[in-house]
């Protein structure tokens, strides 16, 4: 077998590999996979919440009245990247907890 044989046969077997994988849409309709918080239409997390206001931005507010109001200038400076980071993914992750933590984010 040369190398133009094996190279085939490894992209025929990727290639049916790829085919048998499930959709991204099917893993969501199934519980798998969750669709992420940032990028989403707030008409989509709603729906998907069941709720008028999506959940993290309820939490915000929350937190920004809670913590955030003594604080000067908490909408014209921009936060830590990698906080914000951190932050984002735990909200895609669906662990809002971080924005209850004293100090960390506000």
């Amino acid at each position: 077998m040369n190398f133009s044989d094996k190279k085939s046969k490894i992209r025929d077997r990727l290639l049916k590999f790829l085919k048998k994988r499930p959709t991204m849409e099917s893993l969501q309709e199934q519980g798998i996979l969750q669709e992420s918080v940032f990028g989403s239409h707030l008409d989509r997390l709603c729906e998907r919440e069941r709720t008028t206001v999506p959940i993290f931005v309820k939490r915000c507010i929350q937190a920004i009245e809670n913590k955030g109001l003594s604080i000067d200038g908490i909408y014209r400076v921009s936060g830590n990247l990698a906080q914000v980071q951190k932050l984002r993914c735990a909200v895609d992750q669906g662990i809002m907890s971080l924005l209850d933590q004293e100090g960390k984010f506000l």
